[in-house]
């Protein structure tokens, strides 16, 4: 008797668990799939335009590092050249431009070398962002 009625309470307790899986859907509806794809092909866009904003600031970065350089050279050549005036030997001794590996060139900024160094380069580099950033070369460049 005593298993009779084990299979009976076992048996009670099985169907409502059985019906409760079945009632829970298998995936979303049809209208969330459409909004998980519209929100994925955003989210797509989103992510490519940030990677081309990020790979247009890693040539800008190269372009501002160059730019660092060539003043600091200069200005150390200019130090070297008083000193040799002044009958002192040269503390910093001759000076190689790094290589901008064409960042430059990309950005439409022309590196000087001038001695004493001036800001130009620096004046270019920011005027890529310009007054309003939407409509600036840097934006021209993303697009």
């Amino acid at each position: 008797m005593k298993w009779i009625a084990f299979v009976l309470v076992a048996a009670a307790l099985a169907v409502p668990a059985g019906q409760a899986t079945a009632a829970t859907p298998k995936g979303p509806t049809l209208a969330q799939f459409n909004a998980l794809k519209k929100q994925v092909t955003a989210q797509q866009k989103r992510i490519a335009a940030l990677e081309n904003f990020s790979g247009a600031l890693a040539v800008y970065d190269v372009c501002l590092t160059a730019a660092t350089a060539d003043a600091f050279q200069g200005e150390w050549q200019a130090l070297d050249a008083n000193l040799t005036a002044l009958g002192r030997p040269a503390v910093f001794g001759p000076q190689a431009p790094i290589a901008d590996l064409n960042a430059c060139q990309t950005l439409k900024i022309a590196r000087s070398h001038n001695i004493p160094p001036t800001t130009v380069n620096f004046a270019g580099l920011t005027a890529l962002f310009g007054p309003s950033y939407r409509y600036s070369a840097l934006s021209r460049l993303l697009s």
